[in-house]
């Protein structure tokens, strides 16, 4: 069996007990990273969250967006379809008011057709 000298025992037991403060640092370094990483994953976490709120805002932003544009357009359709329609009642009008004076002329025309017929037959109307 071989003896050592307890400098020598007294120098491993310093080297160990330097190596287990290495390792505790090292181990503590780990826990600090492993803090951290599960710090920053968690604001991954609220981040993908709010940025999946954030979709779902502007989704939602676009829909409302969409329906406006359809019930502008639907607006503008209808005042073009108002404004065809009055164009035609006032053409319509026009085209009554132009047949009413033909019809007025027409019926002025037979009048006169038919004096003149009857003062040719001698019959005075007045």
């Amino acid at each position: 069996m071989n003896v050592e000298s307890l400098p020598a025992i007294h120098a491993r037991l310093s080297y160990l007990e330097q190596q287990m403060g290495n390792i505790n640092q090292a181990l503590q370094r780990l826990a600090d990273d492993m803090h951290q990483l599960a710090v920053a994953s968690a604001k991954r976490e609220q981040d993908a969250e709010a940025l999946a709120r954030a979709f779902k805002r502007i989704e939602a932003i676009e829909a409302n967006v969409q329906t406006l544009k359809d019930n502008i357009e639907a607006a503008a359709k209808a005042s073009l379809q108002k404004e065809l329609d009055a164009a035609r009642a006032e053409e319509q009008a026009q085209d009554n008011r132009k047949a009413q004076i033909i019809a007025e002329v027409i019926r002025t025309a037979l009048i006169v057709g038919a004096s003149i017929g009857l003062y040719h037959f001698g019959v005075k109307l007045l």
